[in-house]
Order: C-alpha cells, then structure tokens, then sequence
C-alpha cells in the first residue's frame, strides 16, 4: 500500500506542475499620446461654437483592447493591453482640445456641455489599428463640419495614415498610432484653414 502510494507521488507532483504555468501578464493600459500642434490659426476658422460630436466606431474599434491586424483583413485584439479609454472617446476629447487649442473656432464644446452650437464635427473611425507584419499602424477617419441649423457642409474630409511603428507589440503600436493621429490633426487644421 505504501508501495502504491510512493509510485503515485511523482504522477500527483507532475499534474499539479502543469496547472501551476505562469501567471497571465499584468494588465497595461495606454494613453494616446500625440505631438503639439504644428500651426496655430491667427483666426478662428469657423465663426461660433463648434460642437465635436462623438466618434463613431464599429466592432472592435468600440472596445479599449489595442487591435492588431492578424493577417489579411481579420482583426484580434490583446488579451492584456488597453487603451485608457474608448477609441471613440479618445478621438473625440482629442479632436476638441486640438482645435480648441489651434482656435478652429470661436469656441469649441463637447455635447455634454449642452451648449447651442453654430457647427458640428462628425467623424466616424474606420481603421485604429496595428499591422505586426510590416511594422506599421493603420489609422482612418471620415470627418465632416456641418452647419448646426443649415446642414450646410463645410468640410468633409477622408484621413487615412501609415506610420512605422519602429517594434512590435502594443507599446510599440500605442506610440505609432499617436503620431499617425497628430498628422491627422494637423492635417484637419490646414483644411479647416483652407476651406
């Protein structure tokens, strides 16, 4: 019996071994970081209150997990590696304190301040995403400004930036991403001056 016992030791010790793997990675959440404006207007662009609506997303755009492209078009996200917040709510806090910031307008609200905007930013993110096998980042956003009480469309706009992402792995994808946003911004405001 002892016998027995003796021979089951090193089987017990080896199932309880293969339960006992690594823990998961710590959970590690990211900021959209992005470079200071590279122009500020001399004057407001758009005359009133602009209100920056909220970003649209779809899928896995609408969750705070960083998206990868895993081959073709498929998209995964990383099981521990997040964004402080929604895509779609980083955009948009962005989108106001960037234009605010550059005075696109006399005044630039979210919908939350419930103020009565002259014009609306609408925008809606197609892509926000890293592709591992070329190193790079994907971002797209449709962005249109519309007249509050006319509809009148004064701009409407497609962004579609690559950027290096100079490493793999989210940290490397969430530091990419910034900077292919900053482009955009920077972009918005030219038109914005432009138009």
């Amino acid at each position: 019996m002892i016998r027995r016992f003796l021979l089951t030791i090193p089987a017990l010790l080896a199932l309880a071994a293969c339960g006992a793997g690594a823990p998961p990675p710590d959970e590690t959440y990211y900021r959209l970081g992005v470079a200071p404006p590279n122009r500020v207007l001399d004057h407001p662009a758009l005359p009133g209150t602009l209100e920056i609506d909220r970003v649209e997303t779809e899928g896995v755009l609408s969750e705070r997990a960083i998206a990868f492209q895993s081959g073709g078009d498929a998209l995964q996200r990383y099981h521990y590696a997040f964004w402080t917040e929604t895509p779609g709510l980083m955009l948009q806090d962005l989108l106001a304190s960037r234009l605010r910031e550059v005075h696109a307008a006399t005044a630039v609200v979210t919908p939350d301040l419930r103020a009565v905007p002259d014009w609306i930013l609408r925008a809606k993110l197609h892509r926000f995403e890293f592709r591992p096998q070329d190193h790079a980042v994907s971002v797209a956003l449709d962005v249109a400004v519309v007249g509050a009480n006319n509809g009148v469309i004064r701009l409407q706009q497609s962004y579609d930036v690559q950027d290096a992402a100079g490493g793999d792995g989210p940290e490397a994808a969430a530091g990419a991403i910034g900077r292919a946003v900053s482009r955009i911004l920077d972009r918005l405001v030219a038109d914005l001056a432009g138009s």
